[in-house]
């Protein structure tokens, strides 16, 4: 086992924050008592969740808090925080057809959903229950075509992102992956801590924007844009696998 808690067979490979819909609250690890509840207003240490894959059964996943904990379902549907990584551990991701970018987390051991109600976790729901995500790693990368087996990177005329590159190379092949802010209008008597609230709010926060080396946006046609607006956000979607892919 190495040193963070994570067997050799198994993968670190995203961290983020789950948003309730459409409370907009994180799912969060508390240190009292290991409870797992609804109640981050922000994305802090907390909040944060490593998704871990196992080489041996590459379709699933594990979560793995800032304790080094995993989320855990018992066949009540009882959540709990868990040092052990076995069956009960095990989850699968489904996302929404309608291309929201929205997330539904199944036990793969019971085959309930993950879901949520005003503060409280469970995972005894039989459709899927979606929620928002936020990346909690750094929005600097480099984004490899995995079929062309090429990496991204910005021409010289600043207007058109190619797969070509067998390494990134230059500051033209790093992008930026940013989100829409989580702040909310300071109207007077409104707590500034107070979290975006309703479907589509909430929603939207897990969306995705790709800022070029030169500052410009991308489009889903290809153009480029000075500002991230609704026209520049894309949904993301993990594949588990080996390896392990992502589909914007």
């Amino acid at each position: 086992m190495s040193n963070n808690g994570i067997y050799d067979d198994f993968n670190d490979c995203l961290k983020i924050g789950i948003l309730h819909i459409p409370s907009g609250r994180f799912l969060t690890a508390e240190v009292f008592n290991n409870e797992i509840n609804i109640s981050g207003t922000a994305l802090r240490r907390r909040q944060v969740w490593t998704l871990i894959t196992d080489r041996k059964h590459p379709d699933t996943l594990f979560l793995q808090n800032s304790l080094g904990r995993f989320l855990s379902v018992n066949k009540d549907g009882k959540i709990s925080a868990s040092l052990k990584s076995d069956s009960e551990e095990r989850f699968r991701l489904e996302f929404a057809p309608d291309g929201t970018g929205e997330w539904a987390f199944k036990s793969d051991t019971y085959g309930f959903y993950l879901s949520g109600s005003d503060t409280q976790v469970s995972c005894f729901s039989k459709s899927p229950v979606w929620w928002s995500i936020r990346l909690a790693t750094h929005p600097q990368v480099h984004i490899r075509h995995q079929f062309r087996s090429r990496y991204l990177r910005l021409l010289n005329d600043g207007l058109e992102l190619r797969a070509d590159q067998s390494y990134p190379w230059g500051p033209e092949s790093v992008i930026w992956i940013e989100q829409p802010g989580m702040a909310v209008s300071q109207s007077f008597g409104r707590n500034p801590n107070t979290p975006l609230v309703g479907k589509a709010a909430v929603s939207r926060l897990g969306r995705v924007a790709f800022r070029m080396p030169n500052g410009k946006y991308l489009k889903p046609n290809g153009e480029m844009c000075d500002e991230m607006d609704d026209s520049t956000l894309f949904s993301f979607e993990y594949r588990p696998g080996n390896p392990g892919t992502f589909a914007f």
